[in-house]
């Protein structure tokens, strides 16, 4: 009865068996009636993995019905405007990805191409709520069905314009922290092995946005690399190595004599990018012992004369005093260390 309940409220007005109009306007009536409280978006979020949980846990006759919900109200949804709307596709959309998560939804013939379908074109939405729902489903649908959505995504970075690219990120983000998540949870060969066998497609993707103008492609870019680094530090760790050698430490008398070139602006931004990554890895708990043999050459990006490649390694200085002191100690203990670590 719960299920069906819940399967009301995803439902968009389709009247087979039965269902009534005030029962397909449950979602958005819930919604609407949590933001008048202040906590739609809190409430939305909370209703999907609800939904989600109860669907993945019923018979698979019910888990494919309420499936079939999700695509009808996502696939007709877009013809219809309005705040409530919108809200009962955002609702749809993060249902949809957390079952995916739990669930292999292309198990089912012809869904997983269909929600693909979705969650991209979701990206021209005019909602940011819509937006960002269909990155967060697209990340986690990829959980459960990695062979099918993941190629997908990578064949999007490669094809899709700026636009996009923060949008393909974040559902990649996703994707990998998922895996993180279980690792930590002591998900053992599940949550490892489930990435570990797709980072060298991943990685590619990763280091040629390194240099991204857009910050917040950078970021995105960096919690990538951040979560790797916790699920596989022998494998991260010294290509990041490679990344700090090969774009730092111009000398000054060099840098003044290229002026800031494209070049010069690509090295300092690429140097930013790992700086936050290590800062995301620390914070995301990284074996610190693997992590440790690595550190004084990440250090190094404190004596950049850019500053904010100088602000970002502060900030992965402090994430490392916060949770493991002992990665910077050294630094700290010697003679002379560079001014900006005296500060830190």
């Amino acid at each position: 009865d719960l299920l069906s309940s819940r399967r009301g409220r995803l439902s968009a007005g389709d009247e087979k068996g039965g269902r009534s109009s005030a029962a397909s306007a449950g979602a958005p009536s819930a919604a609407a009636s949590a933001a008048a409280h202040g906590g739609s978006k809190q409430a939305v979020t909370n209703l999907a993995k609800c939904v989600a949980t109860i669907a993945a846990a019923t018979t698979p006759e019910n888990r494919e019905a309420v499936v079939a919900d999700l695509l009808s109200t996502l696939e007709s949804g877009s013809a219809t405007a309005g705040e409530g709307n919108a809200q009962r596709i955002q609702l749809a959309l993060l249902t949809s990805g957390d079952l995916g998560r739990m669930v292999d939804l292309s198990a089912t013939e012809g869904t997983a191409d269909r929600l693909q379908r979705i969650y991209v074109s979701s990206f021209d939405s005019s909602s940011d709520d819509v937006r960002h729902a269909a990155a967060y489903a697209l990340g986690r649908a990829s959980v459960g069905a990695m062979p099918v959505f993941l190629p997908a995504i990578l064949n999007a970075l490669e094809e899709n314009r700026e636009k996009k690219q923060y949008l393909l990120l974040s559902a990649l983000r996703e994707l990998i922290h998922c895996h993180q998540i279980e690792g930590e949870g002591g998900g053992g060969e599940a949550a490892g092995d489930g990435v570990s066998s797709s980072v060298p497609l991943i990685l590619p993707h990763l280091f040629k946005h390194c240099g991204d103008k857009e910050e917040g492609v950078r970021t995105m870019v960096a919690e990538c690399l951040g979560s790797l680094t916790c699920l596989q530090p022998d494998v991260i760790l010294p290509q990041l190595r490679d990344l700090v050698q090969k774009h730092s430490g111009k000398p000054a008398a060099q840098l003044e004599e290229e002026g800031e070139s494209e070049e010069t602006r690509k090295d300092a931004l690429v140097c930013w990018t790992v700086a936050i990554s290590v800062k995301f890895a620390i914070a995301g708990k990284a074996d610190p012992a693997q992590l440790s043999p690595f550190m004084p050459s990440f250090l190094v990006l404190l004596q950049e004369d850019d500053l904010s490649v100088k602000n970002t390694a502060l900030l992965m200085v402090y994430s490392a005093v916060h949770h493991s002191p002992h990665l910077v100690a050294g630094g700290v203990e010697e003679d002379n260390p560079p001014p900006p670590f005296d500060g830190a």
